[in-house]
């Protein structure tokens, strides 16, 4: 460790050599493990994730492909955006993030993710989808993390953020921000009542369809604990019409779980 902090101070005077040097430990860091190198080097020099080039500049690379990609960051900036997006490890996640934030601005948005082919993330857009992959990567701390940094689930929004866009941007943006999000009831599958509670923080009650879904898992399971949250948290009256809770009290009886009709009640 002392090794290579004193290689970086030995070329802290020639950029180039020191971004090689730097770009070396990014990518071939073995982590969790060699953590330390990995912040020595992101903290040795100018931002890793910066906009590479001198021309074209950012603001032409936009005009001409609506959006900047990859391509326009090092190998290391790329390495820690790749880290940022799957790491478990809490320590890892907050150095890539703070290294990928150097080298972000709100008016090219978020370079690492998708392509040329749809629009940039906005950071918003960006943490519900890592909120999500979090979650089911069972990962309680990077998702309190980004729940402290202030992301959360739900459209990132309103209709007057949109209603001076020309419709196909409105559509663009829309179809940009679905996702695919099961991370509720895959939660109360696992009986993870931490996360429950955490993603319900993040709001996760404002899709109903997943409170209703997450509602009829625990109830098979029997989970009361589980129902309390969720009866607690997840606001579940008006969550089934008159026929619905028609059917799931038949097939409840018919299960032999009477035991549990009093939370159909509350939907």
């Amino acid at each position: 460790m002392e090794c290579i902090t004193l290689l970086l101070k030995s070329v802290s005077n020639g950029q180039r050599e020191l971004d090689l040097y730097r770009k070396d430990i990014v990518t071939e860091v073995a982590l969790p493990e060699q953590i330390d190198l990995l912040r020595v080097a992101i903290e040795s020099g100018r931002p890793l994730t910066r906009y590479r080039f001198l021309a074209p500049s950012i603001a032409d690379t936009i005009w001409m492909n609506g959006r900047t990609d990859l391509f326009t960051r090092s190998l290391a900036g790329i390495k820690l955006s790749k880290m940022l997006e799957t790491t478990t490890n809490p320590e890892v996640f907050n150095l890539a993030y703070d290294a990928i934030l150097d080298g972000y601005s709100e008016d090219e948005g978020v370079w690492w993710t998708k392509g040329f082919s749809s629009g940039a993330d906005t950071l918003a857009s960006w943490g519900l989808r890592r909120l999500q992959r979090a979650a089911l990567d069972d990962c309680l701390p990077i998702v309190r993390r980004l729940i402290e940094l202030g992301y959360a689930l739900g459209p990132t929004r309103s209709i007057e953020d949109l209603k001076d866009e020309e419709p196909n941007v409105v559509a663009d943006i829309i179809n940009g921000e679905r996702t695919v999000d099961i991370a509720l009831p895959i939660a109360v599958k696992r009986g993870n009542l931490e996360m429950v509670e955490l993603l319900f923080m993040a709001g996760a009650n404002r899709k109903r369809k997943n409170v209703r879904k997450a509602m009829r898992i625990a109830v098979e399971q029997g989970n009361l604990g589980m129902l309390e949250v969720l009866a607690s948290q997840g606001s579940p009256a008006g969550l089934l019409n008159r026929k619905a809770k028609q059917r799931w009290k038949r097939e409840m009886e018919e299960a032999g779980r009477q035991n549990m009709l009093k939370w159909l009640e509350m939907m």
